[in-house]
């Protein structure tokens, strides 16, 4: 334990040293003013050390007085946690009040009384150790959370770039974890499957649903009919809801794409998700809206299969419903926000993932952002 005394009056020193050494701190530091602390720390300098535990000042000293040190103190980040006591030979709340403001703890007046400094010691010391120890375990869940989340963002697809179908994804969580997930997979020698989900609620809980459904879909998407997808996704939702015997039964939202590019063919499912957006050259679009309410409300899902054709190449955009929150409109008016800001300000995907990206941290939100951008040449 280090005492910093910052006194010019030497007989005060010489009290407040007599009242520690006999209370067992041995570790102290005397100095007179508060332009011979600056000399001090200068020459004994390190960034990540604070070099003292607790400092005492008297808020009365000539050159540099206790408020203007304190304020001083206060500006170096390594100091930022080291408790502050305030030594005074006035009551002036004027003062008082000046002191607290810069980032005094707590204050001891004159005449020095032993039982008042070692009490006051004591209780800002605690104060401290408590503190101390929640910035820890906060900078341990910190680092949990990073690490949980660079795990998420690991099991994101790659871009995948073939000849007929080129699909890239983009995905910003609110928060360091997210509920939000897309994937996708080859299915069979001309076809591909794709996903997009979004688990219901934020944070911890919803992410951990999320990567377990994420560790579903290799195995799951190797069917090729997208309503037996759904089904079984939903059967791991229900079965995963009475497991967890929770008041609360998750769901989520999803869309399911299975693209073939021989047959020129989409089958699709929307399990309540935002409808996906079908763009084609010539201005014509579709939405991608048949299919069923959520997974994991019901056991009984009456799945609609949507199928279209084409013979024309098309994007096709699907997205979770945070995107409405960065465009700053409403689910409805999506389609005519991604349309005004693809075609008049950006001519690939590439540079419209950028724009969003840049622009992406101006935007309050309260939800995830996903999208899955389809691009299919006949």
């Amino acid at each position: 334990m280090r005492i910093l005394i910052v006194d010019d009056n030497h007989m005060d020193r010489i009290i407040l040293r007599k009242i520690l050494e006999s209370t067992g701190y041995a570790n102290l530091i005397e100095i007179s003013s508060a332009i011979e602390v600056s000399k001090y720390l200068r020459n004994n300098f390190d960034e990540d050390v604070p070099l003292v535990d607790l400092i005492l000042t008297d808020l009365m000293m000539r050159e540099i007085d206790g408020i203007e040190f304190c304020r001083q103190i206060r500006l170096e980040k390594r100091f930022d946690n080291v408790p502050i006591i305030a030594i005074s030979s006035s009551s002036n709340m004027k003062n008082l009040k000046k002191a607290f403001e810069v980032g005094v703890s707590d204050y001891i007046t004159k005449p020095i009384n032993p039982i008042e400094v070692i009490t006051r010691i004591k209780s800002v010391l605690k104060f401290k150790l408590e503190k101390d120890g929640r910035k820890k375990r906060e900078e341990i869940l910190l680092s949990d959370l990073k690490m949980a989340k660079q795990i998420q963002m690991n099991m994101l697809p790659k871009s995948l770039n073939k000849e007929k179908i080129v699909i890239n994804g983009f995905y910003n969580p609110e928060t360091f974890l997210g509920g939000d997930l897309y994937y996708w997979k080859k299915v069979d020698h001309f076809k591909y499957g794709m996903i997009l989900f979004d688990v219901m609620g934020h944070g911890t809980a919803t992410s951990m649903i999320c990567m377990y459904i994420r560790s579903l879909l290799p195995g799951v998407m190797s069917v090729k009919d997208p309503k037996i997808v759904i089904e079984e996704l939903n059967k791991h939702m229900i079965r995963f809801n009475h497991t967890v015997n929770n008041d609360i039964d998750y769901y989520l939202t999803a869309i399911y794409v299975v693209i073939d590019t021989k047959e020129k063919t989409i089958e699709y499912v929307n399990a309540g998700h935002p409808r996906g957006i079908m763009l084609y050259e010539d201005g014509r679009h579709e939405f991608l809206e048949e299919g069923c309410i959520p997974i994991g409300i019901t056991a009984e899902l009456n799945i609609t299969i949507g199928r279209l054709s084409y013979k024309k190449p098309f994007e096709l955009y699907i997205y979770s419903d945070g995107i409405s929150d960065f465009l700053g409109v409403s689910k409805d008016k999506v389609l005519n926000s991604i349309e005004q800001l693809y075609e008049k300000n950006h001519d690939n995907f590439s540079s419209f993932l950028e724009y969003i990206m840049c622009n992406i941290e101006l935007v309050k939100r309260k939800d995830d952002i996903s999208i899955v951008h389809i691009k299919v040449r006949p």
